[in-house]
């Protein structure tokens, strides 16, 4: 019996479901109520939520998106300085990644919203930078 778990645990359809669940879950309920305190998690739990482009659904990369805009919307400056920025810049990588599944009408306005957002939130940043300070810098594997 346990056996048997461990194999529909590691299944790519059980990661599926689970994933669709917990996406939609915040969605009803973190996506309306995400505060500044809370954003820096929301971000994080859809950036791991997202790891797998691939294994998302249509639905889930809208809501992934909605829930990045979300909490990107309310992030502080100071969050997205200290770690904030590179989820977000992550977390769009891996929603564009996830486009490659939905209608081309619905990637094209994931990816203008999720480029809107993510302009937003870097000139947010941009107020707190100091001249001294390194450029921000992101790099792919």
């Amino acid at each position: 019996r346990s056996a048997a778990r461990r194999l529909l645990a590691s299944s790519a359809a059980y990661r599926m479901r689970v994933r669709r669940m917990l996406l939609q879950g915040m969605s009803a309920t973190v996506a309306t109520s995400v505060s500044g305190r809370s954003a820096d998690a929301t971000m994080a739990a859809s950036l791991s939520l997202t790891t797998r482009p691939q294994e998302l659904a249509p639905g889930d990369v809208a809501i992934a998106e909605g829930l990045f805009s979300a909490s990107a919307d309310v992030s502080s400056a100071d969050t997205l300085r200290t770690g904030g920025m590179e989820k977000a810049v992550t977390l769009v990588n891996q929603l564009i990644e996830g486009t490659d599944l939905t209608t081309a009408e619905e990637a094209r306005l994931i990816i203008r919203h999720t480029r809107s957002t993510l302009i937003d939130i870097a000139k947010r940043l941009a107020t707190v930078l100091l001249p001294s300070e390194p450029p921000f810098e992101l790099v792919f594997p």
